[in-house]
């Protein structure tokens, strides 16, 4: 990456020529050769540069430089901005994108030129340029999902398990599509399965139950340290907005501006932020375990151990389930999916989502896992691969 900007700092004086040579030195003593020229009119200093990176924590730092420098001229730095600014990069995409708080975005398939004007000192800050990059590369991004595991086990043919199970009354249809309530005799399946897990995650771990708010507080969502662990989803379904970009706007400036919501925080568990919150400044100890429930998920937070994943790999090979498991290596962490065959198709049973973000709470842990388990979908395969046999439920 490589950048070109033009720098505009204003003092809190008129400069004249000899305290204009005594800063120029100053200017390229700290910029060296990425310094192109420098010019002044008043009481604003007009700087060039171009070099490699991405360029602002370095005109963050050079401006606290020349603000010491300046204190011995009894002379203080009032404001900066960047009247122009490029950052270019290789980047396989053709076209223009459409990106907020930017002049232009174009790529020729080879490299990619972000164009900003006037960009004020607070959107040098918190990583700003680094997301919208980010953000592009997005526009061209493929499905990074690569295949670990999947086991032998045969299932029979294909039949909406779904159907079956109402017929066999373990559940009941809802009013509300794709909805339905369980009878005693599915509800009964589901806790057992749960027990089952459980009961193998304390051999290894000291369990501990927790209740945990299942909504993110909306001050939460403006932290900048945790834009990059919030979906889309989050603003699709929670807010009005009068932008048509409304994440791309969030996620640039880390702020709900523009925005409207009638809710105090929204729902979103698989990465429970209320938790981190609750434990930040603490040591989460080596053999502890955190979980918590809603009606058919279970959500389990647990140090980063590479046996995590045989855990649970074992669990379903005791059930002898058609499964695969496979990984995705994302820019906030590492994320592991179990899927289970369902009626020819394959269905999300068990997330394991690992990253470091536990160092945005100042939690003393190296890394975090946080495991989301759907057990609606784990007893759905669980049946239809089994064949809804009348000893099923001694078979767990």
């Amino acid at each position: 990456m490589n950048f070109q900007l033009e720098l505009t700092i204003i003092f809190s004086r008129e400069l004249d020529d000899r305290f204009f040579n005594d800063l120029l030195k100053k200017i390229r003593e700290f910029l060296g050769s990425i310094f192109l020229r420098g010019t002044y009119s008043a009481n604003r200093v007009f700087i060039v540069m171009e070099g490699a990176g991405e360029a602002s924590p370095l005109v963050l730092d050079f401006v606290n430089f020349l603000n010491e420098f300046c204190k011995g001229y009894k002379t203080g730095i009032r404001d900066f901005y960047l009247p122009y600014y490029e950052l270019s990069f290789n980047f396989d995409y053709v076209g223009k994108i459409e990106i907020p708080f930017t002049e232009a975005v174009i790529c020729n398939g080879e490299l990619c030129k972000v164009v900003f004007k006037n960009l004020e000192k607070e959107y040098l800050k918190n990583k700003f340029a680094d997301r919208v990059v980010r953000l592009i590369k997005l526009y061209n991004q493929k499905s990074g999902w690569k295949l670990l595991y999947e086991s032998e086990y045969n299932v029979g043919e294909y039949f909406n398990p779904v159907e079956e199970m109402e017929k066999r009354n373990y559940i009941k249809r809802g009013i509300v599509k794709k909805e339905f309530f369980y009878l005693p005799k599915g509800a009964n399946l589901i806790t057992k399965l749960r027990k089952k897990i459980f009961s193998e995650l304390k051999n290894h771990y000291c369990l501990k139950k927790i209740i945990s708010p299942s909504y993110i507080p909306l001050r939460l969502l403006e932290d900048h340290t945790l834009v990059e662990y919030i979906p889309k989803d989050i603003l699709k379904n929670f807010f009005v907005c009068k932008v048509d970009k409304k994440f791309e706007e969030y996620y640039l400036s880390c702020k709900l501006q523009n925005m409207k919501s009638e809710c105090i925080g929204v729902l979103y568990s698989e990465i429970p932020l209320t938790f981190y919150k609750a434990f930040e400044g603490k040591k989460i100890k080596e053999n502890e375990l955190f979980y918590f429930h809603d009606r058919i998920n279970t959500y389990i937070i647990l140090n980063y151990k590479k046996e995590n994943l045989n855990i649970f790999k074992d669990i379903l090979e005791t059930l002898k389930l058609k499964y695969r498991i496979l990984i995705n290596n994302l820019d906030i962490g590492e994320l592991i999916r179990f899927e289970i065959y369902i009626a020819n198709k394959w269905k999300n049973i068990l997330e394991i989502h690992t990253s470091d973000i536990t160092k945005n709470f100042k939690i003393k842990n190296n890394k975090i896992s946080c495991i989301h388990i759907n057990f609606e979908n784990l007893l759905i395969g669980y049946l239809s691969q089994k064949n809804f046999t009348d000893k099923i439920s001694q078979q767990i």
